[in-house]
């Protein structure tokens, strides 16, 4: 089930694994505090792998704000931008700020302008759109939960917010590749 770094706040725990399995066919992440997507629910590798999100080094961070194909992937990229700058800002520590520094060079003012923006607590929950390469535009809304297990990680819990997105997220389930 961990297909991030290892570590503290790297490895799920096994009740964690058995819940994510449980949540399938929901496409679903959890997050670690810097960003890096240290699980997925079957849907979630299948969803959000061909859009190269769980690529090395698997950060949402990185993804979002230096992977071109991410711009392609959110048709709402600037909001996805806002909500993952702020994640970031409120799950500041020693881990999290070598990652700032970090991301304020290699990603520039896109990234930098929104650090520095006065922090507002994202919302937990709300919409997104996502243009996957063989289920087409998706429209999802989603939920954050905090899980605080040993280290501050987040489930990201995504379902379809129509019918068509329903439809094309149980075939991306049920195709080639999809079967558990």
């Amino acid at each position: 089930m961990a297909i991030g770094p290892d570590g503290p706040d790297g490895t799920v725990q096994a009740r964690l694994g058995v819940v994510l399995s449980r949540l399938d066919p929901a496409p679903g992440l959890v997050i670690n505090r810097v960003g890096d997507v240290i699980a997925a629910t079957r849907v979630g590798r299948l969803l959000f792998g061909p859009i190269g999100m769980l690529d090395p080094p698997g950060n949402l961070s990185r993804y979002v704000f230096t992977d071109p194909r991410a711009r392609s992937a959110f048709p709402d990229w600037d909001s996805v931008a806002d909500r993952v700058a702020t994640q970031l800002r409120l799950d500041t520590c020693d881990e999290t700020e070598p990652l700032i520094e970090e991301m304020s060079r290699v990603a520039g003012a896109e990234f930098a302008d929104r650090i520095a923006t006065p922090l507002v607590m994202p919302d937990r929950h709300g919409y997104v759109q996502l243009n996957h390469p063989t289920a087409g535009l998706l429209r999802l809304t989603y939920e954050t939960l905090d899980l605080f297990i040993d280290e501050p990680q987040h489930l990201l819990l995504y379902l379809a917010a129509d019918e068509a997105s329903t439809e094309s997220l149980q075939r991306l389930g049920s195709g080639p590749g999809g079967t558990p």
